[in-house]
């Protein structure tokens, strides 16, 4: 499996949530998602069975598109406190998707780990 990937992912989640820590902006549905997938990010860094990692991974993709859905019908897509929209979440929301895309179609249809 190509690291880089994994560790984007990772810089991606932690990044986030520094600037929610940074901003005085904790929002606890946002923080627990980006460590479910810092959680899976640092599982993947362990050999796994390809089924095992396809039943992790779904579980994964789908809490975190849970969560930060269940923030949007919370909170709505513009801040309360800045009265703007939220630009960072879709962003980071996009950037963690399309990593986890990539890592999951990488380790499925790459070459089998011997």
């Amino acid at each position: 499996m190509n690291k880089k990937f994994l560790y984007a992912l990772f810089f991606v989640q932690v990044l986030d949530i520094f600037l929610h820590i940074r901003m005085n902006q904790f929002e606890m549905i946002r923080i627990i998602s980006s460590l479910c997938v810092i959680g899976w990010a640092m599982i993947q860094l362990i050999p796994v069975n390809r089924v095992l990692f396809k039943l992790f991974s779904t579980v994964t993709l789908c809490v975190y598109i849970i969560l930060n859905t269940l923030f949007i019908f919370e909170n709505g897509i513009i801040n309360s406190i800045t009265l703007s929209y939220r630009i960072p979440l879709v962003v980071f929301v996009f950037l963690t998707l399309i990593l986890m895309i990539v890592i999951i179609v990488k380790e499925i249809y790459g070459p089998k780990r011997m």
